[in-house]
Formats: structure tokens, sequence, C-alpha cells
């Protein structure tokens, strides 16, 4: 059986999945940690909460904080086996902490502090051997006790823009290159396609649904989680035809709405339009739907795919 926890983290993704024999997590959830209320908990109490104390396998999507921000009490606390990232620093700069310049907009912050994050969970892994590959061209595929594990990697020509300017960062921290790119950075995500048995499940991260209408694996979903927790580029008409998902989730927190809207109902509605079965994992108020206060949305997949939540 293979179970999926979407994690309650507020705002952010953090996600579990595991086997009789294999344990994997992708992203963290944020730095900052409103955990009162609304079954929220931070990623490591889940794990421990679970009695989980090894990951076979961290992906990092991408260096945001709503995504990366728990990864180094997480590598602290959990021991992990091996981590995928869509950024390697130069190895002459594995270590290293960029200052932060609190002056700087916010987005140029957002990115530099997600980058020192998975540089200190890098370093903290490779001390200890630790096996660390980068999603480049090519992919990167895992297979084990019945899963089949894709990362599909961005578009080349974001990637290497993406390299070049993040290695400049430990030349010189510019914050007009930065805050340039900032736009782009959910563009970068690991994209992961899981198979398990004759189930197939998509975690996009936050790549912009336009983006991910290109993909060419993607062409159905049991399991789909919208990107960029129910913003504007998060779903298009296309991609839900193109999907035809069984079961939808919003990774999103319920105290957004007075912030950005999130899940903005533009984004949702079409979701529950396409028949698909919507969750969420905070207790967001929306029409009729019931509100529910729990620490993850479990799916069980066997012999078909169970809700628990």
């Amino acid at each position: 059986m293979l179970q999926i926890d979407f994690i309650n983290v507020g705002y952010g993704d953090a996600i579990l999945l595991r086997t009789g024999n294999f344990t994997m997590l992708v992203d963290t959830g944020d730095a900052v940690q409103n955990i009162t209320g609304s079954g929220r908990m931070d990623v490591t109490s889940f794990l421990k909460k679970e009695q989980i104390s090894r990951l076979d396998l961290l992906v990092l999507t991408h260096l945001h904080l709503d995504h990366v921000g728990q990864a180094v009490p997480l590598v602290n606390e959990i021991a992990v086996d091996e981590l995928w990232v869509n950024y390697m620093p130069p190895i002459t700069a594995i270590g290293r902490q960029i200052p932060l310049n609190q002056t700087w907009d916010e987005s140029a912050i957002n990115s530099l502090e997600s980058l020192n994050y998975v540089n200190q969970a890098i370093n903290i892994l490779k001390q200890k051997s630790r096996i660390i590959r980068v999603c480049d061209m090519k992919g990167l595929v895992w297979q084990k006790d019945g899963l089949e594990i894709k990362a599909v990697p961005a578009d080349s020509r974001i990637m290497k823009k993406h390299k070049e300017v993040f290695d400049h960062m430990y030349e010189h921290a510019d914050e007009k290159e930065i805050t340039s790119f900032a736009g782009s950075v959910n563009d970068t995500c690991i994209c992961l396609i899981i198979r398990y048995r004759e189930n197939k499940i998509v975690l996009p991260g936050d790549v912009p649904a336009v983006l991910l209408e290109t993909y060419d694996d993607i062409d159905h979903a049991d399991i789909f989680k919208i990107p960029h927790h129910g913003a504007e580029d998060s779903l298009t008409r296309k991609l839900l035809e193109k999907l035809r998902a069984k079961h939808i989730v919003f990774s999103v927190s319920s105290d957004r709405a007075g912030v950005d809207g999130r899940p903005l109902p533009e984004m949702v509605q079409p979701a529950l339009d396409s028949g698909a079965e919507v969750h969420f994992t905070d207790a967001v108020v929306y029409k009729d739907l019931p509100v529910k206060n729990h620490h993850s949305v479990r799916f069980e997949i066997d012999n078909g795919i169970m809700v628990k939540e």
C-alpha cells in the first residue's frame, strides 16, 4: 500500500509518501511557522508523530521559503539517505551563507534566504556522506517497492539562467539581478510524476499551469496537487481537461484570504466543476464545503484510493 499525506503546514508544501519499505518527503513547509489552531504542524513534528526517524528520499522542489524553509531543522533531526534539488551551489560555496540585506526587495530576500537554507542542508548531508542529486536536463528516476518516481526538469534555458544567477550571488550578491529573476523561480520547479500500480500522482511544486500544459508526461492524474497554492497561475481549463484528475489537493492556509485570497475562488470553482474531489490541507472556508481541521489530507492507495481526513 502507498500512503500519501499532504501535511497541514499552513501556507506551504510538505508531502509525505510511504510504502512498507520506502519513505519520501517532498518539501518541508515554511521557515515561519504558525501552528496554532486548524490542525497545523511543522513537518518534523508530523514525522515524529508518525514515528518516522529516517527518510529514503527528500526532494526540495525549488528555492522558495514556503517549500524549503524547514529543511535545516529537518535534516538535523531526521536521517535523510538521499536528497534531490534543482540547484547545487559551486563546490567552493557549499556551507557558505550569503548575508541578507533586509532593505532589499522582499522577493530577493526570500530567494537568498531559501538559498542559504538549502545550502546549509546540503552541507549537513554532505558531511554525513549522503547522496545528493541535481535534477538537470535528463531528470531523475527512482524505482523501489512498487513505486516509480520521475522528476521532470524545467526547460534547460531557464535552468541555465537559474544556475548563473544563483552562482553569481556567491561572487557578488546583487539585488537587481536576483529581483529580476525572482519572478521565474517557480518556473524552475522539480515536477514529480509518481506511479503506483495503476495510479498516477502529479506533484508539480509551483510550476505555473501554462507550463504544465506543455509537459508530455502530464496526460492524466488520479491525484493532482494544485501548484502555487491556488494563485492566479495555478490552473487552466486546458490543464484540467488534460489531467482528468479524480482528486485535487490545494496545499493552503486558512488565513490567506485577507492577504492574497489564496486559494482564489476562480481556481477552486473550476476544480470542483471538473468533477474531481477537492481537498484543502488547512481549514479553508469555501461555499458549502465542510471545513476540516486536520493534520493532513491522507490517501491510502491499494486496490483503490481511500481518503482519510
